[in-house]
């Protein structure tokens, strides 16, 4: 199971974005294939569902940033909760306090649509007309991870055999 915070920008002016974020839940099915002692190869499917979102206009002035969020801006938002991606990667394991860790580093493509229909901010709502997110955007992401393991690692006692 895991939880993940999708973030996507676009740039509505020279001194505006447009923030969506996608808070999803998800079921990782990963196969981890041994290539080394202490490396793994790692390739699977995630299946999510966006629990949440939220939609922020950030402008800039000259040194500071501000955020503003109205009801106006999710008129014409529609996620498409349920996603799907695949994923590749390595898993390194090491060890700490005789707990076996792993380190991943993950290349996830997504193979659904973020969006059920194209998502536009009008020029009544940020000042010019603008395409945020389109259906045909398939993220790709990079992804450093670290799973912690609680359990002790548990040493294989030597059975010995009498003749």
């Amino acid at each position: 199971i895991q939880f993940q915070v999708n973030r996507y920008h676009s740039r509505s002016a020279p001194k505006q974005l447009v923030h969506v974020e996608q808070y999803t839940a998800g079921l990782a099915l990963d196969v981890l294939m041994r290539l080394r002692k202490k490396m793994l190869l790692r390739v699977g499917l995630i299946f999510s569902t966006v629990a949440s979102h939220d939609i922020q206009v950030s402008y800039k002035d000259y040194n500071s940033r501000g955020y503003y969020s109205t009801d106006d801006l999710y008129k014409s938002y529609e996620p498409q909760n349920f996603q799907s991606s695949v994923n590749l990667g390595l898993c390194f394991l090491f060890k700490i306090f005789r707990r076996e860790q792993k380190f991943n580093i993950k290349f996830v493509q997504y193979g659904s649509r973020l969006v059920n229909s194209d998502y536009w901010l009008t020029k009544n709502q940020i000042g010019e007309d603008t395409k945020v997110l389109s259906t045909k955007a398939r993220p790709t992401m990079l992804i450093f991870a670290l799973e912690i393991n609680l359990q002790k690692f548990k040493k294989q006692k030597k059975h010995e055999t009498e003749e």
